[in-house]
């Protein structure tokens, strides 16, 4: 039996957020095979719509040329740049980190939370909450006003991210978001602190990949 090879595409430019979601993956641990690829041509950071815009093309390109080589592909951002397209064009299943973690927080509590970059991707991500048909669920999109790297830091400063997180609960969530692959190492400190579940898209979505893949002889 031969594992599966799994696509995670980071769809900016960023070396540093694509060994990140390279030392992600590793630690689950699973025998499934994962390839970690990022866009070269694409921003470092996708922190606006007309980001989201921008790569959009791209990652249709790439998933479209990566095809035959993977049983399925996730796009790692939390913005979910062309997941839609994605999945017309694609004869694997195609995965977003930002649909897939909505749902799994949905999933922890009966109300949650999303944590965002900054205020111009609020309304993005009200509309993607929407669109998961989770409206209803969703108590706050709280921004912390940091960039990707920021989360990326050795020791990263907590403070955006917890008052963040504390005017979410404060508005009902149960659960938290973290809506960006750059929040990878905050989801055991906010965990911890606050007592809820904090879900990390990429690890969620990654493990829910692996888990709907089968191994081929």
């Amino acid at each position: 039996m031969t594992a599966p090879t799994l696509l995670i595409l980071n769809p900016n430019s960023s070396r540093p957020v694509t060994e990140a979601l390279g030392e992600a993956v590793r630690a689950l641990g699973s025998p499934v095979r994962f390839t970690v690829d990022q866009l070269d041509d694409a921003p470092a950071e996708i922190t606006c719509p007309a980001d989201h815009h921008t790569v959009a093309p791209l990652v249709l390109d790439r998933l479209r040329s990566a095809e035959d080589r993977y049983a399925a592909a996730v796009i790692a951002c939390h913005g979910d740049p062309a997941l839609q397209e994605a999945r017309r064009q694609s004869r694997y299943p195609v995965l977003g980190i930002g649909q897939t973690s909505l749902h799994a927080a949905a999933a922890a509590a009966d109300r949650f939370a999303v944590l965002t970059l900054g205020s111009a991707l609020v309304e993005r991500k009200w509309n993607q909450v929407r669109s998961a048909g989770l409206g209803d669920r969703c108590a706050a999109v709280e921004p912390t006003h940091t960039s990707v790297a920021h989360g990326l830091a050795h020791e990263p400063d907590l403070a955006p991210y917890r008052a963040a997180a504390e005017r979410a609960l404060a508005a009902g969530a149960g659960a938290l978001v973290l809506g960006c692959a750059g929040m990878l190492a905050l989801a055991a400190p906010l965990a911890a602190e606050f007592g809820v579940p904090v879900v990390e898209p990429v690890t969620v979505t990654c493990a829910l990949a692996a888990a709907l893949t089968r191994p081929t002889r």
